[in-house]
């Protein structure tokens, strides 16, 4: 079939859909018009602000989109023969709207979903997309759309469910040699995005703003492990797919010669320090000759953490580092996440970070988790109090991911009334309570141990009269950390830390203070 045309809609930003855009990259090279259509408001945080407030809830079943840019959308799909939508949990409601929107206006044209949500909850899926992909679609959707292009609709594709004809093929093989697979496909021609309420082509600013920037590219599929919160644990053959070195470092030049200069790279592998020594070897030593350019990554297990790797990587440009350790308490990982890592695996892999000097290092925690207890919380705080600095905490609000052991859990257990109302639930969202602005405290400031331990005994936080002062207080302390010379240093951290201790003992023995006369104190 000539002038076969897909349009491809994600409601993720440019640089963030790298699998998406490398099935883009295939169908075009089946001879398929493809665009891609982004539907993000790039005027807004392309990274929602980190709040501390009571999740809002979305209504199911209304699309975040003005009616003006629902149209735009349609207008592109007016003349597709397929369109792909691809979706995460929270995307659900939005991609059920959306096709319904389409089916209405143009007709009769096959929606194909995928992604992560189809993947692990395709049976609800498949109530309103024509076709549903579960697991990685390269395969998968080439074949289809090649049979289409052929007058051909198979349907005994791997990997594909057909709604209608209670057609449930098995899952898809996964792509065994990465090396296969084409550079991804990122515009800016055909690519589109929302830019105030405009829909409009990617252009080469675009590009240089959210793609080459930090470009965001693979060395690895897969992880070993199995965390019960992580839609990944779904995947029943999570095993390690390497691609070769050569195969990176290519990828790097095309973008280069296609798009222009790379200011660095994101490896958003689920586990770089997963990779053999003599792999790090090759790729460190070309890395640092062809390349050349900083990079970073945001898979870090602690178990895997190894000083002669991170040696070598530093060499090659290694810049900054993420470390998933979700909770400071070894019960909680061990019990409700299923992590392996010990307090001294852990503690170990920072004090590295620290003795290599790594310029930017990050470390992951959940909050809001109901099989947590206080004391696990406690522990939770004072442990990360007690991790060398500097860092930085990424915080995530817990959120429970159909198909996931977390999931299952909590409708065993009655936590779960209604599955939808986890849906719209953001993970950057956290609950307004006291020990979540514990760790808001500790994100980027060095909190001092002894305060930590402080702020966390039982006869505080079980203190109504304090907590209500402590969040009365907590949103003006750090407004105004840097008129008291904090980030200046023009006084010392812990000068200051000591300051707010005294007020807040002052505050707590003589139940009244201004906020005026807290101003006061803390200027002497």
């Amino acid at each position: 079939m000539l002038n076969f045309k897909v349009v491809l809609i994600v409601n993720s930003p440019i640089g963030s859909t790298y699998g998406l855009n490398i099935i883009a990259a295939k169908l075009k090279q089946l001879g398929a018009e493809v665009r891609v259509l982004y539907l993000t408001e790039i005027t807004k945080s392309i990274i929602p602000t980190q709040t501390i407030m009571s999740a809002a809830k979305n209504t199911p079943g209304c699309l975040e989109f003005s009616e003006s840019v629902v149209e735009q959308v349609l207008g592109i799909c007016k003349d597709a023969s397929l369109v792909g939508v691809s979706l995460l949990t929270s995307g659900f409601f939005n991609a059920v709207q959306l096709t319904k929107r389409i089916k209405e206006s143009i007709g009769d044209i096959p929606v194909i979903w995928g992604g992560k949500h189809p993947t692990i909850n395709p049976t609800e899926c498949l109530q309103h997309a024509d076709v549903v992909c579960v697991g990685e679609g390269e395969v998968s959707m080439t074949e289809y759309v090649q049979g289409l292009m052929n007058n051909e609709l198979r349907k005994d594709i791997h990997g594909l469910w057909f709604r209608g004809d209670s057609i449930k093929n098995p899952a898809v093989s996964f792509v065994e040699n990465l090396d296969e697979l084409p550079f991804p496909d990122q515009g800016p021609a055909d690519h589109y995005l929302i830019d105030n309420e405009v829909i409009r082509e990617v252009t080469q600013k675009d590009a240089d703003k959210y793609l080459l920037r930090q470009y965001p590219t693979m060395i690895a599929r897969g992880c070993p492990m199995k965390c019960t919160f992580c839609t990944n644990s779904v995947d029943k053959n999570r095993r390690l797919r390497i691609r070769s070195v050569d195969r990176v470092i290519d990828e790097i030049k095309y973008v280069q010669d296609k798009y222009g200069p790379i200011q660095r790279v994101m490896f958003r592998d689920d586990t770089i320090m997963s990779l053999k020594l003599d792999y790090i070897e090759e790729f460190s030593s070309k890395w640092k000759t062809k390349v050349g350019l900083p990079f970073s990554s945001s898979g870090v297990i602690p178990t895997a953490v190894r000083e002669d790797k991170l040696n070598l990587l530093l060499d090659a440009g290694f810049v900054s580092v993420k470390m998933g350790i979700q909770s400071g308490s070894k019960n909680v990982r061990k019990d409700i996440y299923w992590r392996p890592e010990t307090d001294e695996h852990i503690i170990k892999a920072a004090n590295i970070f620290k003795k290599l000097k790594i310029k930017k290092i990050g470390y992951m925690f959940i909050t809001d988790n109901p099989w947590e207890t206080e004391e696990d919380i406690v522990t939770s705080l004072r442990f990360i109090s007690r991790l060398p600095r500097p860092f930085s905490l990424s915080l995530y609000s817990l959120n429970l991911y159909p198909g996931t052991e977390l999931f299952n859990r909590a409708l065993r257990e009655g936590l779960i009334k209604d599955p939808h109302e986890w849906y719209n639930k953001s993970t950057m969202t956290l609950k307004k309570n006291y020990f979540n602005m514990l760790y808001m405290m500790q994100r980027n400031r060095e909190v001092p141990s002894w305060l930590i331990t402080l702020l966390t005994s039982k006869f505080l936080y079980r203190n109504r009269f304090y907590i209500s002062v402590f969040t009365r207080l907590y949103g003006w302390f750090f407004r105004n950390l840097s008129e008291y010379g904090v980030e200046r240093k023009v006084i010392k951290p812990a000068t200051f830390w000591h300051k707010i201790a005294e007020v807040f003992v002052k505050i707590f023995m003589k139940k009244s203070m201004s906020l005026k006369a807290m101003e006061i104190y803390l200027r002497k």
